[in-house]
């Protein structure tokens, strides 16, 4: 794959016959490219930049993108845990193999992956703020959290899952549940559910939007992304250790 990549790439750079082509043999053939080579070939020529960030290509560069499986994972600085990096296994079908990447994005505190969505990750210390990055094109947005004062006796537990709406955002759902502290209660009394508050955030905006509708009470993991819809298992009120999803 990396030396047709480099062949096509040359050839580009050449022009030969290029304009001669339909434009949808060309969008067949950088559809298969990897993100990388697309970024070399955006900086050719205007032609090109312009059909490779048309909304047509993206869309078609993307389910072209669902059949390369690969694995990602961040790693933390060993020391100071201050810096969180991105890498993956990305598995090579003409060798049937796992090939290591590193994504040289290096983004500030110790984050964990809360939930992927068309290649774009959502990460977080779920304490005061997220990070959505998208690792192929290095890009990324710090998210802080509007939070709620914690009141005394309870803790706040944060779930997170991001998706992919019909009207074509990218949007995070946030559930804060606040439940009873067993330490300042000294496990005197029951597990209380406590309450939630559930935010929405929208990519492109500046803000939550706090969803005011009922729903339950979400169990402290994070929200799967899984055919079209974000899922979260929630607790019963009446036997906290009932539950579904």
């Amino acid at each position: 794959m990396r030396s047709w990549t480099t062949l096509f790439e040359k050839t580009v750079i050449r022009s030969v016959s290029f304009d001669s082509l339909p434009e949808e043999i060309v969008i067949e053939i950088l559809s298969r490219l990897p993100v990388k080579s697309l970024s070399r070939c955006k900086c050719l020529c205007k032609s090109l930049l312009k059909l490779i960030s048309n909304h047509y290509f993206v869309q078609s560069h993307l389910e072209a993108s669902k059949y390369t499986p690969r694995i990602i994972f961040t790693t933390v600085s060993d020391q100071s845990k201050e810096r969180t990096s991105l890498s993956s296994l990305e598995y090579d079908q003409t060798t049937s193999d796992h090939v290591p990447n590193n994504y040289l994005v290096s983004l500030q505190g110790e984050l964990s992956i809360a939930g992927s969505c068309n290649g774009l990750l959502c990460l977080s210390e779920y304490q005061t703020s997220m990070v959505l990055c998208n690792p192929a094109t290095k890009e990324y947005i710090e998210v802080p959290f509007d939070i709620v004062e914690v009141p005394a006796g309870y803790m706040r537990v944060t779930n997170l899952g991001v998706g992919h709406v019909h009207t074509d955002q990218y949007k995070v759902v946030r559930i804060d549940n606040y439940v009873t502290d067993p330490s300042y209660h000294n496990n005197d009394i029951d597990d209380d559910l406590g309450y939630y508050y559930v935010h929405v955030y929208t990519l492109g905006t500046k803000c939550w939007r706090r969803i005011k509708k009922q729903c339950h009470s979400a169990v402290p993991f994070n929200l799967p992304y899984l055919n079209g819809a974000l899922h979260w298992g929630n607790a019963d009120r009446q036997d906290p250790h009932l539950q579904g999803v």
